[in-house]
């Protein structure tokens, strides 16, 4: 079974002593995930290149594939999103597929002059007109990389959480409302001050 750390926590973040009390950790081979993008007055389409860019300068030889994405504005995405803009004076806004297909196509052209291989998760639209050497769909939980790491064959059957997703089957062990970052476009926290109490019932139990 692949273990999932986690699709609905922060697990490397918050929760590491409890996740290496329970896996003899060796090393790791890092995928890089940039996202979800976000577009607001203080993170233009420019901001994210720029930012991009130092980011895989950085991580160049550490790294050969990056996951990137545009925020799904849900419901309370919205709501707190909008809530965020007021309180702390910046604006954000949703754009249209082009726009979102134009800067997903940038960043992949960035991300090639560092030798790192680019794919977008569950969003099969941005993919139209973009060369597949360049950019390609994402396995997130990869079982083919799972295999080369290992050395052997996992099996697992494509079952993603949502459409477009790729994903091969996996458990996820994370927990919704557990993550304290309080970013306003989480869709796996509903409550961030539960989130925060909750973490530290857990840390005073440890």
């Amino acid at each position: 079974m692949i273990i999932s750390a986690s699709y609905r926590s922060d697990i490397p973040a918050f929760h590491a002593d409890w996740f290496r009390s329970r896996l003899a950790a060796g090393f790791c081979e890092v995928v890089w995930r940039y996202d979800p993008v976000v577009f607001s007055s203080l993170t233009p389409a420019d901001w994210h290149l720029r930012n991009f860019a130092g980011l895989a300068r950085k991580l160049a030889g550490s790294v050969d594939e990056c996951v990137i994405s545009c925020a799904h504005v849900y419901k309370k995405t919205r709501s707190r999103l909008n809530n965020a803009a007021k309180s702390h004076d910046f604006s954000w806004n949703d754009p249209d597929r082009d726009q979102k297909t134009a800067l997903l196509g940038r960043i992949a052209r960035i991300a090639a002059e560092y030798g790192i291989e680019t794919s977008v998760c569950s969003q099969p639209d941005f993919l139209d007109g973009q060369s597949p050497a360049l950019l390609r769909p994402a396995r997130c939980i990869d079982a083919g990389r799972l295999s080369d790491i290992a050395g052997r064959d996992i099996p697992a059957r494509e079952k993603g959480n949502r459409d477009g997703c790729l994903c091969g089957e996996s458990r996820d062990i994370g927990s919704y409302d557990t993550c304290a970052h309080g970013c306003v476009y989480c869709y796996a926290v509903s409550d961030h001050e539960k989130a925060v109490s909750g973490l530290r019932r857990a840390n005073a139990a440890r």
